[in-house]
């Protein structure tokens, strides 16, 4: 994922807050701020579903508010305390996100939760949205000029689903970064990022992605 943003609608920016900048969208229909975690988030992601009691096939909201009274309890239990520095992390994010957009949450995903959903093919957003996912499988996107109308899957669903081309290239949101991209209803003059949701399936690791929606 480097270099021609004509090419591949990906545009790289080395400050954080260049990400929420609408300036930045054109051409590109998603910017990437790229950094290197250090922590166990696979580890956190476990940590979550056990403090949250939460069951496979499920997407659960967590706020701010509540990733601050995970924090508050650090100083009373052992495991919370193996997990501060990534909770810490992720607390600073939703907090960013949020003073920089109209929400942000973090999401705790167990299980296949797109069973028989199309949001499991490559599709674009209603509103623009910022990810950051922060263990993997992670969404996968595509150039625009890569994908074409799933016109057979369009007309049973409302929401527009799009195949692949051949010799299409897959790109991968990366762990860790933050992703800010356009979607279908937003005012910003480009054409709406296509990308795939993932599971954690199989009862493998639960997913941990930060996510909100740009005031654009």
């Amino acid at each position: 994922m480097q270099g021609n943003v004509e090419v591949s609608g990906l545009k790289e920016v080395s400050v954080i807050s260049e990400v929420f900048k609408k300036a930045n969208f054109q051409p590109a229909n998603i910017i990437v701020h790229k950094r290197n975690l250090v922590g166990d988030y696979n580890r956190l992601a476990r940590f979550m579903k056990t403090v949250l009691q939460l069951k496979n096939d499920n997407v659960t909201i967590v706020t701010v508010d509540t990733l601050k009274y995970l924090k508050i309890h650090e100083r009373h239990h052992p495991e919370f305390k193996e997990n501060a520095t990534t909770l810490q992390q992720v607390y600073d994010d939703v907090l960013l996100l949020g003073d920089n957009t109209e929400s942000s949450v973090l999401r705790v995903k167990s299980g296949d939760v797109y069973a028989n959903n199309t949001v499991s093919k490559f599709h674009p957003d209603g509103l623009s949205r910022i990810l950051v996912p922060y263990n993997d499988p992670v969404p996968l996107w595509v150039a625009n000029s890569d994908a074409e109308l799933d016109e057979e899957i369009y007309g049973v669903c409302e929401e527009p689903s799009y195949k692949l081309k051949p010799d299409a290239v897959k790109y991968k949101m990366t762990a860790g970064n933050i992703w800010n991209f356009a979607g279908m209803q937003s005012s910003l003059a480009v054409d709406p990022l296509l990308h795939q949701g993932v599971s954690a399936a199989n009862n493998n690791e639960p997913l941990l992605v930060a996510v909100a929606e740009p005031m654009i």
